[in-house]
């Protein structure tokens, strides 16, 4: 996701099809300035292991239409 390098496991978002990925991480608030789809992504492991676990992610639009 756009050449930024973040750890393994951490959660990625990024606005529309080729937007610049953000860091989600555990807690994200914060107003991206797009419209768009939101993609997700969890980073892989550098060394090739499954990743394990689950994120629970809540969006709000915050009124938009």
């Amino acid at each position: 996701m756009g050449g930024v390098n973040f750890a393994g496991g951490a959660l990625i978002g990024r606005i529309g099809e080729s937007g610049d990925a953000f860091y989600v991480g555990e807690n994200f608030k914060g107003k991206p300035g797009l419209r768009g789809k939101l993609y997700l992504h969890i980073v892989p492991s550098p060394w090739g292991m499954n990743s394990v676990g689950s994120y629970k992610v809540k969006v709000n639009l915050g009124g938009l239409p």
